[in-house]
């Protein structure tokens, strides 16, 4: 969905994207610094990338939740309920400040940049929970083959703004304001929510 979003702005404004391959999040944001990558089309927001990168408008709500095996769920109240579990989080992912601080101060929580061996470590008991996008938790069990297994629990860990992330080397930085623009139009006029809907359906 990120990716037709920004096709969609980007192709207004006379901007030609060439997509790379998909890389580690860590090494993207790397290459995003040294001014090797232009653009991640979606980030949620924390202050240390702020300082480094240049944020557009959000443009979609995502809901981050709990992964667990079906088998073996509990019941997921609030942060406090991960307290002596073993977890997974994709690495150099981020959940919002509150949750970052609380996950470093609290818990037991390792980093994987391989989504397929999260799924398979938490499938066959190597952990008890994954935090992941809700969408993309579904669709990667789903892939994988471990959607009769791994299921979300109800509560949000988050609800985070998906934005662009642009390179402050980029000659596209001095586009943000007509990014911008463009962004809430898109958003006003429901293409987005429509895009989502489309995407849902991966899901059947």
């Amino acid at each position: 969905m990120a990716v037709e979003v920004a096709n969609e702005v980007f192709s207004v404004l006379g901007v030609e994207l060439k997509w790379e391959a998909q890389l580690p999040w860590k090494r993207q944001q790397h290459h995003l610094e040294n001014g090797s990558l232009d653009l991640i089309v979606a980030a949620y927001f924390n202050h240390e990338r702020a300082s480094k990168f240049i944020y557009s408008e959000s443009y979609h709500i995502e809901e981050i939740r709990v992964f667990v095996h079906k088998d073996r769920a509990f019941d997921f109240k609030n942060f406090h309920s991960l307290k002596g579990k073993i977890g997974l989080r994709p690495l150099g992912g981020t959940y919002g400040s509150h949750f970052d601080q609380f996950a470093e101060d609290n818990l037991n929580i390792e980093e994987s940049f391989n989504t397929e061996s999260i799924m398979n470590r938490l499938y066959n008991r190597g952990v008890d929970y994954l935090v992941l996008a809700l969408f993309d938790g579904l669709l990667s069990a789903k892939k994988y083959g471990f959607s009769s297994g791994i299921i979300p629990l109800p509560k949000n860990v988050a609800q985070l703004p998906i934005h662009f992330l642009l390179s402050k080397k980029s000659p596209c930085a001095d586009l943000i304001e007509e990014i911008n623009t463009k962004l809430m139009e898109l958003k006003s006029s429901h293409v987005i929510e429509n895009l989502q809907q489309k995407y849902l359906h991966l899901l059947d």
